[in-house]
């Protein structure tokens, strides 16, 4: 009678799905270099589609359907990913600037507010985002801007995908600029 239960249990354990991998988007922090400014810039959480913000790796079908990778999923909801890689992608830009997610404690420190208004990834390779920021500066009239981003990628499989979001947050960081002074 045991073997059969052990016969059962392999069997089932046969049929289980594959796990899905976990992905993150921002480089690896060894790869990122260590800074030190007078001035810290706070990138809070990018706000993005609500119906985006989850750890599913989605992509625009035909249409208008959005389907879940059932192989793959974000390490962790995908505006605090978009968050990191914007983070990484902004520090080479503005090396005057030490920018970090927090702000503990310091001084002299500016606050940049990102919004992803438009974010669509289709499975037949387009990619385009839409987004608005806001530079909040102590003792200076804040400054806002938008852009629109659009990139071809390779959006057929969760690496690509990875890639394509990794280009778009390269794309926003390059185009987030502030005047002098």
């Amino acid at each position: 009678m045991r073997g059969r239960w052990l016969l059962l249990a392999a069997l089932l354990a046969g049929c289980a799905p594959p796990v899905p991998r976990l992905y993150l988007i921002a480089p690896p922090a060894a790869t990122l270099p260590a800074v030190q400014a007078d001035t810290v810039l706070e990138v809070p959480r990018l706000r993005i589609p609500d119906y985006l913000d989850t750890r599913d790796i989605q992509v625009r079908d035909a249409g208008s359907v959005l389907s879940a990778s059932p192989t793959g999923r974000w390490a962790s909801r995908l505006s605090d990913q978009l968050t990191d890689a914007l983070v990484a992608d902004l520090q080479p830009v503005h090396p005057e600037l030490q920018v970090t997610r927090s702000t503990l404690g310091s001084s002299r420190r500016e606050r940049l507010l990102v919004d992803l208004d438009i974010l669509e990834l289709s499975r037949d390779g387009n990619a385009v985002a839409q987004a608005r920021w806001s530079l909040e500066r102590p003792g200076r009239p804040d400054l806002m801007m938008q852009t629109r981003l659009s990139l071809r990628g390779d959006n057929a499989s969760d690496a690509g995908v990875l890639e394509t979001l990794r280009a778009l947050m390269a794309q926003l960081a390059g185009r987030i600029r502030f005047p002098a002074g």
